[in-house]
């Protein structure tokens, strides 16, 4: 997960999706679903995994979800079973996301790193996003 030689060393991509796990991990499990189906690859979700998780301390919903297609996919997040989207007025979005053949190195240590972005919602509204083709992403709702 860490390439290193004497004296230096430069994080995989596996290690920036194992970090973004760890630092997103919420505390109570939050049900998440499309079509009534856990979002797990099945063969209608075409290449769609996902989880979400409220984090009590901060009142953060975190929904952590991959795109394993060559396509693009539209997200509609349905806040359903809260009111609304609980107040939620901005979404912090970190993705990771490269050409399949990129790789960091110890002389390119930057092919494959997170990006973090951060937008303003209507917190009376659903959310839409596009999730690109091979890409992890992070989607913090904060209030």
């Amino acid at each position: 997960m860490i390439w290193y030689d004497n004296l230096r060393s430069v994080p995989s991509a596996s290690y920036y999706v194992q970090q973004l796990y760890a630092c997103n991990k919420g505390t109570k499990t939050v049900p998440l679903t499309m079509n009534g189906k856990a979002v797990a690859g099945n063969p209608d979700q075409h290449g769609l995994f996902a989880s979400a998780v409220s984090d009590e301390p901060t009142g953060d919903l975190i929904v952590k979800a991959a795109n394993v297609s060559d396509t693009d996919r539209p997200i509609d997040m349905a806040f359903s079973g809260v009111k609304k989207n609980q107040g939620y007025k901005t979404v912090e979005i970190t993705t990771l996301h490269a050409d399949a053949d990129a790789e960091n190195t110890l002389d390119n240590q930057n092919a494959v790193t997170p990006q973090t972005k951060t937008m303003a919602i209507d917190e009376a509204q659903d959310w839409t996003t596009i999730l690109p083709a091979k890409t992890f992403a992070v989607y913090r709702f904060k209030k």
